[in-house]
């Protein structure tokens, strides 16, 4: 039996995750590129203090970096249209994004005070009681 050239083999699985590793760097090119755009876009909103600008989809966008773009210009923005979105951010699961809701409802609370400190005890107590404590028997 003669030897197989080089040439002749099926493509090896590592030739074959090389080439779908490449064809997702280039489909994540645009998607780089539009993200940048957006952080953009809401840095712009966030000197105007424009929150009108900041859609819910900045804050439900899969990329963290236009997420906590978002959250830190409703955060200085503080007017009344932050309140509910900045309310929703508290859940999300990038610790920044949360720190600005946090910092946003506590300029944005006045006359909200009790359901605003609530949202925050409520995060406050999810955070307390994440799976890496309850495992390690830590409450602090």
């Amino acid at each position: 039996m003669y030897p197989v050239s080089a040439s002749k083999r099926a493509p090896s699985r590592s030739n074959a995750k090389r080439r779908r590793a490449a064809e997702r760097a280039a489909s994540a090119a645009p998607t780089a590129a539009k993200s940048q755009a957006r952080i953009k876009a809401l840095l712009s909103a966030e000197a105007r203090r424009d929150s009108s600008a900041i859609t819910d989809e900045d804050l439900a966008s899969r990329d963290v970096d236009v997420r906590r773009q978002a959250a830190r210009a409703l955060a200085r923005t503080a007017d009344e249209r932050a309140h509910a979105p900045l309310t929703h951010a508290l859940t999300d699961e990038d610790p920044e994004v949360v720190a600005w809701a946090a910092f946003g409802l506590g300029q944005s609370c006045s006359g909200r005070e009790r359901t605003t400190v609530r949202a925050l005890v409520s995060r406050a107590s999810s955070l307390a009681l994440s799976p890496a404590k309850a495992r390690s028997g830590s409450t602090a």
